[in-house]
């Protein structure tokens, strides 16, 4: 349907907190090892936000011409909402909706980082390298004086297409990303070989069931998920991509460079086993998120670089 998004020139400033602090152990018994941990808080009050096109249809479709939002909206002839009675916002008769701006969403989240690398150089076969690095999402939270709140969003899904508040796309419960990486030297020069693995964990997708649309769908429409045949949430699959690269860099290791060292000449995939994203229900866009998962499938690449 057509809206409209407007400025607003009295919005005013968003106040922001944000803290965290972490440690970094790298015990000197295991040469190479190094473990960290980090910790954040951040917490938004007076945010401005976008109102949920969704949550002004459905108060217009309760309260008519008494709605907050009954001067946002004209039908398709011009005219407006003058009587009290329910359900008169239809796709029939549909005009536009003005959907503004204003402040008063608030926003805490805190999460942990936490990375642990290791390298181990040995005398006739190389170096070997293994890391892995996670985000651990302890609470999203939001709200705004419009839709309600707060609604917690941490290992969900959320459109804003779909009108839900303050929506934030996937937010899994955690990601993580390990590897292993192996670096050989030939004379002067280094031969390298790469493999890193990305996890998604599942996530939910509440679609129409979303906190801040339950209250209408439970009362006023029925009370089913719109994207789903049986009406009921949606689990997202969980997800793991590989990737893979060899490498080979002219001159690394010579002391007297020549104009040829530094040339680094790399040949990889990407999405080394075809995994294909998984289908999200509610989203708008590829019924994926595309920030999250690769849709390109497997992806071969080459390059060649040179330092200077």
């Amino acid at each position: 349907q057509t809206t409209v998004q407007l400025s607003n020139s009295l919005l005013t400033a968003v106040d922001a907190e944000n803290f965290g602090g972490g440690f970094v152990f790298s015990p000197k018994a295991v040469k190479g090892l190094s473990v960290s941990l980090d910790y954040y808080h951040l917490t938004t009050q007076n945010a401005i936000f976008r109102v949920s096109e969704q949550a002004m249809v459905n108060d217009l479709n309760v309260n008519g011409s008494n709605s907050r939002w009954q001067p946002n909206y004209q039908f398709a002839d011009g005219s407006k909402l003058t009587t009290a009675a329910p359900n008169q916002v239809v796709d029939g008769s549909w005009g536009v909706l003005n959907v503004p701006l204003l402040n008063g969403a608030a926003v805490e989240t805190d999460g942990i980082d936490i990375s642990i690398n290791y390298d181990h150089k040995t005398e006739s076969l190389g170096t070997f390298g293994f890391y892995a690095n996670a985000n651990v999402l302890l609470k999203y939270d939001y709200k705004d004086p419009v839709s309600g709140g707060p609604f917690p969003y941490g290992g969900q899904y959320t459109d804003e297409s779909n009108g839900i508040a303050g929506a934030q796309g996937l937010l899994p419960d955690y990601v993580i990303n390990a590897g292993i990486s192996w670096d050989y030297r030939v004379g002067d020069d280094s031969l390298g070989l790469a493999f890193n693995v990305q996890y998604v964990p599942e996530v939910e997708d509440l679609g129409s069931l979303h906190q801040s649309n339950l209250d209408f769908e439970t009362n006023f429409d029925d009370g089913l998920n719109d994207f789903t045949l049986n009406g009921n949430s949606w689990k997202v699959d969980s997800y793991y991509r590989l990737d893979a690269q060899v490498s080979y860099e002219i001159g690394r290791y010579r002391s007297a460079k020549a104009w040829y060292d530094n040339t680094r000449i790399a040949v990889g995939i990407n999405n080394l086993t075809d995994t294909h994203p998984p289908v999200i229900a509610s989203a708008f866009e590829d019924n994926t998120d595309k920030s999250t998962y690769d849709i390109l499938g497997r992806f071969i690449y080459a390059s060649i670089t040179k330092k200077f």
